[in-house]
């Protein structure tokens, strides 16, 4: 209760109540008032944070990884990757690549691929900014995330990005 209700509260009981009520008001606001500044000056427990995850696999890529099931276009040129694993926890598999093809036509071809070889695709929205789009898919407890990301310029090549997950 705020102040100012409790003054229009003290006002009301004048109009209807005998004196002792209307002496009691007051002090029961003021009450009020100390213990929402109590409430306020206690500090926030915070719940303890887990600890950073252990990684117990990093292994930089050279090439395609063979154990990846996700297609690739016939021009794709591949740029870096690397294989990643944490203690108690799946797997990861990150690689780029470049092409020539461009960003729509692209997104459209991984669409068609990956349901054709079993995935169930989603495609998320395109973000604004630099042209990123992001198709993701799931197979058999396995997933995979694709950012298609549009050349700066003519004369550069579109990007591609694909995180996938082991089982």
């Amino acid at each position: 209760m705020s102040i100012t209700t409790c003054y229009s509260f003290a006002s009301l009981l004048l109009q209807s109540c005998s004196l002792s009520l209307l002496l009691a008001a007051p002090a029961q606001c003021q009450q009020q008032v100390q213990q929402q500044q109590f409430q306020q000056a206690q500090p926030v427990v915070q719940k303890p944070r887990r600890p950073a995850p252990v990684e117990s696999v990093h292994r930089n890529l050279q090439q395609w990884p063979s154990t990846v099931p996700v297609p690739l276009p016939p021009d794709a040129k591949f740029v870096a990757g690397y294989q990643s694993q944490y203690l108690n926890t799946k797997s990861m598999t990150f690689f780029r690549f470049t092409t020539v093809n461009q960003p729509v036509s692209l997104v459209d071809w991984y669409k068609r691929s990956l349901q054709s070889a079993g995935w169930a695709v989603r495609e998320n929205a395109t973000s604004s900014g630099r042209s990123v789009s992001t198709i993701s898919a799931i197979k058999n407890g396995v997933s995979c995330s694709i950012n298609v990301l549009a050349p700066l310029t003519s004369k550069d090549r579109t990007a591609v990005q694909i995180s996938y997950s082991d089982r």
